[in-house]
């Protein structure tokens, strides 16, 4: 496994842009990949020596069941937008060696490689804490991800107050900058926040936001 470049931009939106940007995509040619409930749990030690960085560990809930997703990303130099090196795999996938020594280079804790086998994730949450890690942050959203062959399109709905954002993921600059521009999306008031901060700041720093 190798680490792969994200840039990414957010839009705050309501229901009538939504349906006006899923419509718009599927004309530009983004295929519907998934439709799914996620629910992120954010771990950092107890002296967040994650920092910028970001540690999670993802529960993916689709009409063909449920996965966990583990992902260390680690913090780029832009301030334009979220700009990150990402390492991800899910327990049927290889990588485990890589994660596990990327946390200990980032929080000097040595996992054990299994603990990115488990797919049930309560056991893996509670094997983390065991570890010394904890729950920094636990939110859900829903989510539909349209793609193309360079970028996506994620549709977020989250619980109130949060509310809708569309993101754009793309794998350099140039990419996110056209994805846009393509949306027409130039004038709007793009988000270079992460959900993390959008969250901490829309509720007053509630650290877990989930569907009632």
């Amino acid at each position: 496994m190798s680490g792969f470049h994200e840039c990414e931009l957010k839009v705050k939106i309501d229901n009538e842009l939504r349906t006006e940007l899923r419509e718009m995509v599927v004309k530009k040619g983004y295929v519907l990949t998934d439709s799914r409930i996620e629910t992120d749990y954010i771990m950092d030690t107890p002296e967040t020596a994650f920092g910028k960085n970001l540690f999670r560990v993802r529960d993916m809930n689709n009409a063909e069941g449920k996965t966990i997703l583990y992902t260390i990303k680690l913090k780029g130099t832009s301030t334009d937008f979220q700009d990150y090196t990402e390492y991800e795999i899910t327990p049927k996938e290889d990588g485990a060696d890589i994660l596990a020594r990327l946390i200990k280079s980032v929080c000097g804790v040595e996992l054990d490689e299994s603990i990115f086998k488990i797919t049930d994730v309560n056991k893996a949450l509670n094997k983390l804490l065991c570890e010394g890690f904890i729950i920094k942050r636990a939110y859900q959203k829903k989510r539909e991800a349209y793609s193309d062959k360079d970028t996506k399109v994620l549709f977020d709905i989250f619980p109130d107050p949060v509310g809708m954002f569309v993101e754009i993921e793309a794998g350099g600059e140039e990419n996110l900058k056209s994805t846009v521009e393509k949306l027409g999306l130039m004038n709007c008031p793009l988000e270079s926040r992460n959900y993390g901060q959008i969250i901490r700041e829309t509720t007053a720093g509630n650290n877990r936001l989930m569907f009632k």
